[in-house]
């Protein structure tokens, strides 16, 4: 019969044709036998096409993108990539993933919603959709044995239109600061612990009391969790802090028990923000936010530190800390 019904009432499939066992749960019950059996002769023509004729059964863009969040959702970037494939969902969801390509349809129509948006912001999107067909290409595997879709098609990035990440001048980080609201006092801070740091947006936003430290000689240190790879997720860093980042720290204490950095009792989620925009705005100074990485880079550069100790207080390899 190749069919039994579980403890729930569903009729469950275990068979083998082929070779290949087939085993799914239904969402037939009894008195749908008819059904479950026109589920069976559909299964075992699949395998037959894929075994003999080398033809893949269709699969739809959503399960690939459901079957790639459940195999890496222990990854770092999980959540960010599940946030894109929600919304190319509405677009793509429905589409046969073996016909999807960068100039299919459904993926121009998304792309036009976004017309406004950088060319970097657009290249983070489709490198969701690629990674999500080269899964399905090179990793999953169906009943029939074949992976998913044949080939993953190739995205071609846009070319990279973003500002620069420019270190500023002294001069320019004065006016900078001077340049910010009076309510935006956590934003001064900001913008001293970055420059004397070298911390990225995310490690920085994310310090928190728990990871101060004081060492000998009444230094002040911090244990900050920092951006690494997926086998890298609790890296964490020392960072030993002058005595501009420790005053601009000491201003925040007290506003929250957790956090360092918030806004309104609650933590910063970026610092890229209309207070940001605005005093970059009224100073003249055009910077990024990652600029004032750059900054510290530059300035350590100037007081002759070498490349190692550079490498080891930016935290990234040898080649980018030269870049």
């Amino acid at each position: 019969m190749g069919y039994n019904e579980n403890k729930k009432g569903f009729y469950v499939v275990d068979t083998v044709y082929l070779g290949r066992r087939i085993y799914r749960t239904t969402c037939y019950r009894k008195g749908q036998e008819v059904e479950v059996e026109a589920f069976i002769r559909e299964a075992k023509q699949q395998i037959f096409e894929a075994r003999r004729r080398g033809i893949r059964p269709p699969v739809v863009f959503r399960d690939c993108a459901v079957a790639y969040c459940v195999a890496h959702q222990y990854h770092k970037q999980i959540v960010w990539v599940e946030k894109r494939l929600e919304e190319w969902d509405r677009f793509i969801g429905n589409v046969n993933a073996g016909e999807l390509h960068q100039q299919h349809p459904a993926i121009r129509r998304y792309l036009l919603g976004k017309s406004g948006c950088k060319n970097k912001t657009i290249n983070n999107y489709l490198e969701v959709v690629f990674r999500v067909l080269k899964w399905s290409a090179d990793t999953v595997r169906d009943d029939t044995g074949l992976t998913w879709i044949a080939t993953a098609p190739a995205f071609k990035r846009l070319p990279n239109d973003s500002a620069p990440h420019q270190p500023i001048s002294w001069e320019e980080q004065y006016r900078l600061i001077d340049a910010v609201s009076p309510r935006g006092a956590h934003l001064k801070n900001l913008i001293l612990v970055y420059v004397n740091t070298g911390l990225r947006d995310t490690d920085l936003l994310g310090m928190e009391w728990a990871g101060e430290r004081l060492l000998p000689g009444n230094i002040t240190a911090w244990v900050v969790k920092v951006k690494g790879s997926a086998k890298q997720r609790d890296k964490e860093i020392l960072i030993i802090l002058n005595d501009i980042a420790r005053a601009a720290i000491e201003r925040q204490r007290g506003k929250h028990p957790v956090y360092v950095f918030t806004y309104k009792g609650r933590k910063l989620q970026r610092t890229n923000t209309s207070a940001w925009r605005n005093a970059r705005n009224k100073s003249g100074v055009s910077v990024t936010v990652h600029g004032l990485r750059h900054t510290f880079g530059h300035r350590l550069r100037e007081a002759g530190v070498d490349e190692e100790t550079r490498k080891e207080l930016l935290g990234h390899s040898t080649s980018l800390t030269t870049h």
